[in-house]
């Protein structure tokens, strides 16, 4: 399994806070199985954690962003 640096964006835990419990309970599900996900795959080092447009979006070297 791959050790990836992750770079949180101080901004994007707070949207996870203000978050409905309901929604917030689905979106820390989504995040856990994106930086699982980044863990499997060899060529991502770093991944990103920010926000675009207001909204959580990661962002790796490779691929697109989710």
């Amino acid at each position: 399994m791959n050790t990836i640096e992750l770079q949180t964006n101080p901004d994007f835990d707070t949207v996870f806070e203000n978050y409905p419990k309901e929604v917030k309970d689905k979106m820390i599900y989504l995040r856990d199985l994106v930086r699982k996900t980044a863990n499997e795959i060899e060529e991502i080092k770093v991944l990103e954690e920010t926000l675009k447009w207001g909204e959580p979006s990661f962002i790796t070297k490779h691929g697109s962003t989710l």
